[in-house]
């Protein structure tokens, strides 16, 4: 498998191209690639591709080169890679497949020299494990541990003490903070939820906040005259 290159200023050389002589660019870059043609488009391959008709437009505006048999692709051609530099890569490739890939973390570990007064992994491992296993023997079997320390007794010790605090302490005595009262609803203006979509404290024992009652008022008094 290859792969075309497309910078992320290619649309700008050819956004001029109408939609089809796009598609043509791009497909002539793609099939060149694939068929290794180092941007060559000949006249036979040419009608594998969509919008055939376009190619006068690439050449009129310098996309496209015609020459011998065909045309051959300018606009970005140089970021391709070569047939030479594929074929080259593809063997060098089935090379390293053929010696098995790039060789395991682990095998690289173990082929790598040690340093000096280093110890390898697998003695550390080792050695640690049997530390750790040494060191629970022996707080499990040391004669200084207490019956509290190694069966939990002392947590049944503890649980009994709080129960009989708790049944001889009088928590009646007490003092209880008061709960306060709930507060009174907030009334908001009806005019500013309809027309302004805002929540407005109304005044009290009124649906209208204190400007739109001056308004009311306003225009009330208007209607009097």
């Amino acid at each position: 498998m290859t792969w075309t290159k497309l910078s992320d200023d290619f649309s700008d050389d050819v956004h001029t191209l109408t939609d089809a002589a796009f598609r043509l660019h791009t497909e002539g870059l793609v099939w060149s690639n694939r068929k290794l043609l180092d941007c060559f488009i000949s006249e036979r391959d040419i009608t594998r591709l969509n919008n055939p008709q376009c190619v006068a437009e690439l050449v009129e505006f310098g996309v496209w080169e015609e020459t011998a048999g065909g045309w051959q692709i300018i606009h970005h051609s140089v970021y391709q890679r070569s047939r030479d530099d594929v074929l080259k890569q593809q063997k060098a490739n089935r090379a390293n497949g053929a010696k098995g890939g790039r060789p395991k973390l682990r095998e690289v570990w173990k082929e790598r020299p040690a340093r000096p007064g280093s110890k390898s992994l697998s003695n550390s491992q080792s050695e640690n494990k049997t530390d750790s296993l040494t060191k629970s023997q022996n707080k499990t079997d040391s004669p200084s541990d207490s019956l509290t320390e190694r069966d939990g007794s002392g947590y049944k010790e503890e649980v009994k003490n709080f129960e009989k605090q708790s049944s001889t302490t009088d928590y009646t005595s007490w003092d209880v903070a008061p709960i306060p009262n709930d507060p009174a609803p907030v009334t908001f203006c009806n005019m500013c939820k309809i027309n302004y979509h805002r929540q407005t404290p109304a005044v009290e024992g009124t649906a209208f906040c204190a400007e739109h009652l001056q308004e009311l008022g306003d225009a009330a008094a208007r209607n009097a005259a």
